[in-house]
């Protein structure tokens, strides 16, 4: 549920946006897992580490309890997950995107490592203002991550946020089915959604790919002979 701090944000922003997929490239918790594997000193401690994973994932695919994720960094030092900011990259055509409607305050609602989010924002140079609104943030002590977490966007309340949104990940997709909002894919798993604007109207058009285009070229060309 959101509360009041999280709606006056919302009120304020202009555009609300996923993270990962969207702004940046990549899905960062996998980096975060990779991450933590490589620190691993020792064959054995790998191959365990591999397990839990394995196991993680098969009862979230079954619970879709996204603190199951964050118990996996159990143990992990937080100079470790830091370093994954380094391997993320900056999704072009989403900063450009926001640079032609005009620079608007753009808020993030993440289901994603909120320390993650917060140094991707201070490294970077941003094309607009932005506001993390909502992120989970996994606890730390002592420089090391427990395997706890405060949920604060789950998957049980995930639609809710989804319909909230204008830019989401391509696993978000699936809760606009049959509902008033459309979208349209942008690319790097970033879609548009919206029924605030229509899409024609959006300072963006998708180049068609030399593909498309021979094969357009083609169909003029048999319907001419025809």
């Amino acid at each position: 549920m959101l509360d009041e701090k999280q709606i006056e944000k919302i009120r304020k922003s202009d555009i609300l946006t996923d993270f990962d997929r969207v702004m940046i490239k990549e899905q960062s918790p996998y980096l975060q897992l990779y991450s933590y594997y490589s620190s691993l000193e020792n064959f054995h401690k790998r191959v365990n580490f591999t397990k839990k994973v394995i196991q993680g994932f098969y009862y979230y695919n079954i619970t879709e309890d996204g603190s199951i994720f964050y118990s996996l960094l159990k143990g992990c030092p937080v100079e470790v997950i830091d370093d994954v900011i380094n391997k993320c990259h900056q999704n072009k055509k989403w900063d450009l995107l926001i640079e032609k409607l005009g620079q608007p305050r753009v808020g993030i609602i993440s289901r994603n490592n909120v320390k993650i989010i917060t140094d991707y924002l201070d490294k970077f140079e941003q094309p607009t203002e932005i506001d993390i609104i909502s992120a989970n943030i996994p606890e730390i002590k002592n420089g090391i991550y427990t395997g706890k977490v405060k949920i604060i966007v789950g998957n049980k309340d995930l639609e809710n946020f989804v319909r909230k949104k204008d830019y989401i990940c391509k696993e978000e997709r699936k809760f606009l089915d049959d509902t008033e909002f459309t979208s349209k894919k942008m690319g790097y798993g970033l879609w548009i959604c919206s029924k605030k604007k229509t899409f024609e109207t959006l300072p963006w058009k998708q180049k068609k790919s030399s593909r498309q285009e021979k094969l357009q070229h083609k169909l003029k060309n048999l319907q001419i002979q025809l």
